[in-house]
């Protein structure tokens, strides 16, 4: 997988990952942890000014909820990565990303237990459906409220959620693969 800067397909990392298709999701996370590292590291150039210290610090709970949602279900893992989410949304910057992660921690807390409740699943889609407000273009707002639709008997729905999270992510520029020379 390659990371290329769309202005001047600069390559900003690459790596080659194969693993089981069962372990597609634990995958996901580890190449986003993998490239925020690098891009921690990375020049960013004159045309990024310097984030302000709330979306930083914004950002770093986004990262840190992400990688918590990847962890295995429990109630302490459920109850972090929600208190994480919550902190993203202190900054506007990332309020998308993070109501989108959190419509997912109340879907996962609908489902999995009986700590989930009707609030937990309307909350989620109320999240879900800010954030798409926003972003129509979100993934993981697609994505949840295609869980969400699934979870709720509306198959038609859900799959189009589903297809159109498909679509997005498949024309997203900055995550192109740059073919081999």
């Amino acid at each position: 997988m390659n990371l290329v800067r769309a202005e001047n397909e600069e390559l900003l990392w690459s790596e080659r990952f194969e693993r089981e298709f069962a372990t597609l999701w634990n995958l996901e996370r580890e190449i986003i942890a993998r490239i925020a590292q690098r891009l921690e590291h990375a020049d960013v150039g004159p045309h990024s000014p310097p984030e302000p210290a709330q979306d930083a610090a914004a950002l770093d709970s986004l990262l840190r909820a992400n990688a918590v949602a990847n962890e295995p279900t429990t109630a302490q893992t459920i109850a972090e990565a929600r208190r994480l989410f919550t902190l993203a949304l202190r900054s506007p910057a990332r309020a998308v990303e993070a109501k989108a992660g959190l419509a997912a921690v109340h879907l996962l807390t609908a489902l999995s237990s009986r700590l989930g409740s009707a609030s937990d699943l309307s909350q989620c889609d109320r999240l879900v459906h800010e954030a798409l407000a926003a972003d129509p273009r979100n993934a993981r707002a697609l994505n949840t409220l295609g869980a969400l639709r699934r979870a709720t008997g509306k198959l038609r729905e859900a799959l189009g959620a589903y297809e159109a999270a498909i679509a997005w992510i498949a024309m997203t520029p900055a995550l192109t693969p740059k073919s081999a020379g």
